[in-house]
């Protein structure tokens, strides 16, 4: 596959660059690291687990290497394992891994597997310590979706314009592969054993406006995909004549997207202990096998937020998150389950932490709709969650 031809060369080559130069000196190797264990229970419909019964079949560890090369050259390099449900299953991963050289404020590279600028916070995903929330708003910054969304293989370009007084632009541009695991979130969705997926390229970026009223910034981001092929195997038992004998029958699912397209704007503001927060976020492409559509997806996502951070030890937040299956069916007149189409959900979220590098949460979500719920029982429900976070 070209995808992990690339990676592989890339990590192995960026680690090669360096091991002269860490061979010489050992010395300022920074090496962080998290671990964290979470419960979830709601009342009616499962949710990411089987939250119904309560689960605490959720936990992530992760540790992180980083080497300043010289003062403009860097290396680094995550691993991480996470069980969420099915998914993950405590195996291990590099979550992302690149050398970094940046040639002055107005440009700079990144290469090998870079986290994907696009959404307010989403090169913030791995870093619990960094939001109060258990859960962000889950239409724009899925959890199961992580191992897809959280990096793209291949190289980006960064940068910052300073402008004398209307405040400065950000910029990131990337260009590559997606990474869509063989027993990742893309198999479960699909309901297949195995997963193979290739595409042209994957490309987009994002903008970010700071603003000259301090706290106060925008972003924009685009992303594009080309030619994305998936092939699932999808096999199902049955008892065929004339034995009737229980038989694994396999079918073949391949699918491709011409073009799949995410776009997003958000804003945030901060004051003081407050930071305010909102996002759009729209996904659209359309699946098809043998020339024939197979289905559409439209996804539509919006959320606002506010974050309290108390004192030293106790933050609090809590968000309003609105996700639609399709955006050109509101009310849900083309589902089965009217309420399937989309889902609503408030939030309030504490945290507490306990010292610098442990902190534990508390979550509480009123939902309405069952979209991103792995059940319809109900289309009224409640969620809780807890998880605890130790990083070094």
């Amino acid at each position: 596959m070209i995808k992990r031809k690339f990676i592989t060369g890339a990590l192995l080559g960026t680690g090669l660059c360096c091991s002269s130069a860490m061979a010489v000196d050992m010395s300022d190797i920074e090496i962080h690291g998290f671990a964290s264990i979470g419960y979830f229970k709601s009342s009616d419909n499962d949710y990411l687990v089987e939250s119904k019964d309560g689960s605490m079949e959720y936990n992530e560890f992760g540790i992180n290497f980083r080497k300043e090369i010289d003062e403009k050259t860097s290396f680094g390099m995550q691993f991480f394992s996470r069980d969420l449900g099915d998914l993950g299953n405590n195996e291990f991963m590099i979550d992302w891994g690149y050398v970094d050289h940046k040639f002055n404020d107005l440009v700079g590279l990144r290469l090998g597997r870079v986290k994907l600028p696009s959404t307010l916070y989403n090169e913030y995903q791995d870093v619990d310590v960094a939001r109060t929330t258990i859960l962000m708003p889950q239409g724009v910054y899925s959890i199961s979706f992580r191992d897809v969304t959280l990096a793209v293989d291949g190289l980006t370009a960064y940068g910052t314009f300073a402008t004398p007084s209307a405040g400065d632009f950000e910029y990131n541009l990337y260009y590559g592969f997606l990474n869509i695991p063989e027993n990742g979130s893309v198999k479960q969705a699909l309901g297949a054993d195995e997963v193979d997926s290739h595409m042209k390229y994957t490309a987009g970026g994002n903008l970010i406006y700071n603003t000259p009223l301090e706290g106060l910034r925008f972003n924009l981001s685009y992303g594009y995909t080309k030619d994305w092929d998936l092939n699932a195997t999808i096999n199902t038992v049955q008892n065929l004549p004339p034995t009737f004998a229980p038989v694994i029958v396999s079918a073949q699912l391949d699918l491709n997207v011409e073009s799949f397209i995410t776009r997003s704007v958000g804003a945030e503001y901060t004051i003081g202990d407050w930071i305010f927060a909102a996002e759009y976020l729209t996904r659209t492409g359309t699946f098809r096998q043998a020339g024939a559509s197979v289905f559409d997806i439209r996804w539509g996502a919006w959320y606002v937020q506010a974050d309290y951070r108390l004192d030293d030890r106790w933050a609090f937040a809590a968000y309003y998150a609105d996700y639609l299956d399709d955006r050109d069916d509101t009310d849900g007149s083309g589902y089965t389950i009217d309420y399937s189409a989309w889902q609503k959900d408030l939030a309030f979220a504490a945290r507490y932490d306990i010292n610098d590098n442990w902190n534990v949460k508390a979550e509480v979500h009123i939902i309405n709709g069952t979209a991103l719920a792995d059940t319809n029982d109900e289309e009224d429900w409640e969620m809780f969650a807890l998880k605890t976070t130790v990083t070094f």
